[in-house]
């Protein structure tokens, strides 16, 4: 299997462009209505160090404008296993040696049609725009060339048969999300964009790339 070269990213003009980013700032508007909506139900609050718990302290009543902020990162707020290459399916001639990963409970239920909207999009992207795959989804080069091989109907297949493979990015990291919730809400432009550096800088980590 062709490796591409890991590019070492400076300026990323024209890499997100208004087409890209629109569907990832969809899918983010969508994820954090349903973090809210998950976080006001029964049992949420239970244990203090938990994202829900945080949400419905802090998040849960945000006005429509700061959730939309909240989801203006120029990246997606879920995880859908574009780094992880041993979740997709495999080139032909070529036998997988690694399990998929095991992973805990999940911590909102994102549905299959969230699940399929991701896809869809990072197969878009892997075919399209490798570069913004990668940077906007943290996608490997390897999850490219598999997810980009693969055709539509397999994805959709896989949106149904395993929603459970999309969920919440960073979903551990209360600390990150708390602070990137509290700057949506207080409306602080420079704060919320020195956060969704981090994450950017997080995601380009995994998918192999350099910020410079």
């Amino acid at each position: 299997m062709t490796m591409e070269p890991e590019p070492a990213v400076g300026a990323l003009a024209g890499v997100w462009d208004a087409a890209a980013l629109r569907p990832v700032r969809e899918i983010n508007e969508e994820l954090i209505d349903r973090l809210c909506l998950a976080a006001a139900g029964p049992g949420a609050g239970e244990d203090p160090a938990s994202l829900l718990a945080v949400v419905r302290a802090e998040f849960l009543n945000a006005p429509a404008a700061a959730r939309r902020r909240a989801a203006s990162c120029p990246y997606l707020l879920l995880d859908a296993g574009f780094g992880e290459p041993e979740r997709w399916p495999s080139p032909a001639g070529v036998r997988e040696t690694a399990p998929p990963l095991a992973r805990g409970p999940a911590a909102i239920d994102c549905g299959v049609e969230l699940a399929r909207r991701a896809l869809l999009l990072g197969w878009h992207l892997a075919r399209s725009n490798r570069l913004a795959a990668r940077v906007a989804l943290g996608m490997s080069v390897a999850c490219a060339q598999r997810i980009g091989a693969m055709r539509l109907g397999e994805l959709e297949a896989l949106a149904e048969a395993d929603p459970g493979r999309v969920r919440l990015r960073w979903e551990g990291h209360v600390g990150l999300w708390r602070d990137l919730l509290r700057a949506a809400l207080a409306g602080q432009p420079a704060t919320l964009a020195g956060l969704q550096m981090r994450g950017l800088q997080l995601l380009a980590a995994d998918a192999g790339l350099v910020l410079a």
